[in-house]
């Protein structure tokens, strides 16, 4: 089960922060939080870290033709796509999706899940989630 969470999300504000800490120049994920401690002092991604009580949040990539283990998680997780595109998909136990920029979505990760970035068209092309834990539900 997912949620698209209706609020509209500024991926523009999103990427002039995270780009003050060059935060995209990382080959792995970065950790925005320390479990509920924010790391950077980002005004609109901790507001919304904050306002969707997030945790243990991170700014996850999927580099082109990878795809994460099929898994689950101990919590649903918040994603808010900031870099992506139509050939970068979500599988939720036997649905898959899209997550299009400038909304966030309440994912139920608890389930069996994978994301891969299927991108062929566009070789170096990095997806980018800003991914959070949360006990809340939408």
């Amino acid at each position: 089960m997912y949620t698209i969470i209706e609020e509209n999300i500024n991926v523009k504000l999103i990427l002039e922060e995270i780009m003050t800490q060059d935060l995209l120049d990382y080959d792995t994920s970065v950790d925005l939080q320390k479990w509920d401690k924010n790391i950077y002092e980002f005004e609109y991604v901790n507001s919304l870290i904050n306002r969707f009580k997030m945790y243990h949040t991170r700014l996850m990539r999927l580099q082109p033709r990878e795809c994460y283990s099929y898994h689950t998680d101990i919590a649903p997780r918040i994603h808010f796509p900031i870099i992506t595109n139509n050939e970068c998909f979500f599988v939720l136990e036997n649905t898959t999706f899209n997550m299009p920029k400038g909304k966030g979505y309440w994912v139920d990760t608890r389930k069996n899940h994978t994301a891969f970035n299927g991108n062929k068209s566009q070789t170096n092309f990095i997806r980018w989630h800003i991914v959070g834990n949360t006990d809340e539900i939408f």
